[in-house]
């Protein structure tokens, strides 16, 4: 069965070396996100002035488009308000799928070893660590979308651009759509913020290339660059 975990950190340095130590362990880019909010972002979602505030809006809304998909419309208990909301007073949310129990015990080791914080228990009041640390495990249901799929809107956007760019040269929307989510999952890291495609592209096309032996880079490149372009260009 597979099963999503969630880690939530104080410090993007924290989250960012939580996902390059699972990568380093076997784990698919594609299967990992952080949402953080703008850089620059002030504390608690605050705002210097009404385009700030309407930034804010726009980046809380994504965050919870997010969550609310990652929970696939059964959030019962409120995690994607309470996760949306961590990141916009400055959280840094890192979600990973496991698609084993092999994985799941090793994520869940690895994401404790960077000292996550327990956002349920300082929603409460309280000051003590939950037992099994911050990261919280939730089981995928059958039909949920993977870790990496776009938002609606992206997703039509992305259609289109495989219309214009791979459908004369043969093959289905679908045979593309893993690159696209990876270069979307690129565009939201922290490292890559405020870079160009040309510095970002030959540690992107390693990383492919590990997890992806059978869909050449060459092929793919430019629905991984479209899926960067397209986040980074909403981050920045």
């Amino acid at each position: 069965m597979e099963h999503t975990l969630v880690a939530v950190f104080d410090s993007d340095i924290h989250a960012q070396n939580a996902l390059d130590a699972l990568a380093l362990s076997g784990f698919s880019r594609s299967d990992m996100h952080i949402n953080a909010a703008q850089p620059g972002a002030m504390p608690g979602g605050a705002a210097s002035g009404a385009s700030d505030l309407s930034r804010d809006e726009s980046i809380g809304d994504r965050i919870k488009g997010f969550f609310s998909n990652l929970f696939a419309g059964a959030d019962q208990t409120g995690h994607a308000d309470m996760y949306s909301e961590a990141v916009k007073r400055g959280r840094f949310v890192l979600t990973v799928v496991a698609h084993n129990e092999d994985q799941l015990a090793l994520a869940t080791g690895e994401l404790n070893r960077h000292s996550p914080i327990d956002v349920e228990d300082r929603a409460q009041g309280g000051t003590q660590e939950a037992q099994g640390g911050g990261v919280r495990v939730f089981p995928r249901t059958a039909g949920q979308p993977a870790q990496g799929s776009a938002p609606l809107a992206d997703d039509a956007a992305f259609r289109d651009h495989w219309q214009s760019s791979y459908a004369q040269s043969g093959g289905r929307y679908e045979d593309y759509a893993p690159a696209y989510q990876y270069g979307s999952s690129l565009g939201a890291e922290l490292r890559y913020r405020g870079r160009q495609w040309e510095d970002i592209e030959p540690q992107a096309r390693t990383e492919w290339e590990s997890t992806h032996a059978d869909s050449p880079w060459e092929r793919t490149k430019e629905a991984v660059r479209a899926g960067w372009e397209r986040v980074a260009d909403k981050s920045s």
